[in-house]
């Protein structure tokens, strides 16, 4: 068994979508306790905690890191998995629709980013920026569009 995760707690976000439930998979078998965020409550998943928070809520996302969880808890890592996609016809994409997708995917890992650096400067004080992982998950819809014909 590789030993570098064993009892190590890692955050994932978007643990109910198929990309998110196989990291947390992933890294329970590695030994790691899975703290899971997601909009929508996964099934089937073995998780240390569960979080059901939209990530571009400033306040809930400084909430979760306070909570009683992460005070007694050290976190190891980060995986920004959560994303959102609309595939509607560009030409006639709203104002609001195209808003959602900026919150969901660069302001919400943005949010989880800063306060997980926030979390780690209070047992590293000597540090500014943890050097913890932090792994952020893209699609290919970022490269090549989706056919909707």
């Amino acid at each position: 068994m590789y030993n570098d995760l064993y009892n190590k707690v890692v955050i994932v976000t978007g643990v109910s979508g198929q990309l998110g439930g196989l990291f947390t998979e992933a890294l329970s078998q590695l030994g790691a306790k899975v703290v899971g965020i997601d909009l929508n409550v996964p099934s089937n998943l073995s998780l240390a905690e569960f979080y059901q928070i939209d990530i571009s809520d400033e306040q809930k996302v400084k909430k979760m890191f306070k909570s009683k969880f992460f005070d007694s808890n050290s976190i190891y890592g980060l995986v920004n998995n959560a994303g959102y996609s609309i595939f509607t016809d560009f030409k006639s994409r709203t104002h609001a629709e195209f808003t959602k997708t900026i919150e969901a995917n660069l302001w919400g890992p943005f949010l989880l980013i800063r306060e997980f650096a926030n979390y780690c400067s209070k047992f590293d004080a000597k540090k500014s920026i943890p050097w913890k992982p932090i792994v952020n998950i893209s699609s290919i819809y970022s490269l090549i569009s989706p056919d909707l014909s």
